[in-house]
C-alpha cells in the first residue's frame, strides 16, 4: 500500500512541476496529428501479435491503449514505441523466428535506411525540410 501511494505522489509531483511543459508538448504534437495509416500501422502489428503470440488477448490488451495514443498523439513516436514493445513481447515469448516477425524486421531495416538517408538530405529523418 505504501508503494502505492509513493509512486502516486511522485507522479503527482512529478505532473505539478512539469504540467506546462507536458501539456506544450501534447499541443504541439496533437495538431493536425491524426492520420488513418497511423492506426493502420498499429492494427498491422496487433493482427501480426494475434497471430504469433501464445496469449492474444494479453497482446490485444496491451497494444490496444497504442490506438488511443495514435489518434491524440501523432504516429511517428507512438508507433515506435509500439513496434518497440511488440517486439519485446515477442522476445519474451520466444517468437521471434516467425515468419511474420522476420518480414516485419525486413520492412523495418529498408524502413530505416530512408530514414537515415532523410537525416542525410532534410537534417530529420521524416523528410520534411
Amino acid at each position: 500500500m505504501f508503494g502505492a501511494l509513493s509512486i502516486f505522489m511522485a507522479v503527482a509531483f512529478f505532473l505539478l512541476i512539469f504540467w506546462d511543459r507536458i501539456f506544450s508538448k501534447y499541443k504541439a504534437y496533437a495538431e493536425g496529428a491524426f492520420r488513418f495509416e497511423s492506426l493502420l500501422q498499429v492494427f498491422v502489428l496487433l493482427v501480426i501479435a494475434i497471430v504469433v503470440t501464445n496469449n492474444w488477448k494479453r497482446m490485444f490488451v496491451s497494444l490496444s491503449p497504442f490506438f488511443l495514443s495514435v489518434y491524440f498523439l501523432g504516429g511517428e513516436r507512438v508507433n515506435m514505441i509500439a513496434a518497440t514493445f511488440f517486439i519485446g513481447a515477442v522476445l519474451v515469448e520466444n517468437k521471434a523466428k516467425h515468419p511474420f516477425i522476420m518480414l516485419l524486421l525486413v520492412y523495418l531495416l529498408i524502413k530505416s535506411f530512408v530514414f537515415v538517408e532523410n537525416i542525410f538530405l532534410y537534417g530529420n529523418g521524416f523528410g520534411n525540410s
